[in-house]
């Protein structure tokens, strides 16, 4: 069992708090950031290389009781490389500010303010960049920016679509079912529908049917959508 653990509800809730031996931090993510283009994306040094967000806020938290410290990092590209910040105080008036790394930056809030405390942490963990559930979570937000618009799709896009979703819905179904029925219970998925933006609705049916029928079935429906001969709201 690993002894690292990030303990959150993200996104409903904004805390994520980070434990791994002799360690333990809580951030309140105020903006999550995003990924530059691979052509101007920086990482930290290796060996773990974590990538670096632009526009990236958190309110970073550790330390116990005299020595328990709170500190906010902002990481934003400017020039087309990162600037690393930490903010701190009672009212987090005071800043210091590095071009270098998160490391860099975080030796110099421990010359200003922790000098004196036994609260000096790495810049990786400072700044988060280590979190998984960050780094899931603008994964997920790129791919889904860079998928096309449902009205620039063609025949096939569509359908591969519908029938990812259709595939990934009836393994659920069938995973579900098998704890909350009976084994003599035979529960089975027979159609499923779903709308795009309110206007363009998907009907899938689970019957049993040739694999290749069931897909040229399903393009001849999206072909005649596109082709204007039957409206893309009532897609069957």
């Amino acid at each position: 069992m690993s002894d690292t653990q990030e303990i959150h509800n993200y996104p409903f809730d904004s805390i994520i708090n980070f434990k791994k031996s002799g360690h333990s931090f809580s951030y309140k993510i105020i903006k999550e950031g995003t990924y530059p283009n691979k052509s101007l994306l920086a990482y930290t040094l290796p060996p773990n290389k974590y990538r670096i967000p632009d526009d990236y806020m958190v309110e970073t938290t550790w330390g116990r009781s005299n020595n328990r410290c709170v500190v906010q990092c902002f990481i934003n590209y400017i020039d087309n490389k990162p600037v690393f910040q930490i903010w701190f105080g009672k009212c987090f008036e005071h800043v210091v500010s590095s071009v270098r790394s998160a490391t860099d930056v975080t030796n110099l809030f421990h010359k200003e303010y922790t000098s004196l405390k036994k609260t000096k942490t790495s810049g990786i963990y400072l700044f988060g960049l280590h979190l998984k559930t960050l780094e899931m979570a603008r994964e997920g937000k790129r791919r889904a920016h860079i998928l096309k618009p449902i009205d620039q799709c063609g025949n096939s896009t569509l359908t591969k679509r519908a029938m990812s979703i259709g595939k990934h819905i009836l393994a659920e179904f069938n995973e579900k079912t098998q704890k909350l029925y009976n084994l003599e219970d035979v529960p089975a998925l027979e159609s499923i529908c779903y709308s795009v933006n309110k206007k363009h609705t998907f009907n899938i049916s689970y019957e049993n049917e040739d694999k290749t029928k069931k897909k040229q079935k399903l393009e001849s429906i999206v072909r005649a959508l596109d082709e204007g001969n039957i409206p893309r709201d009532s897609y069957r």
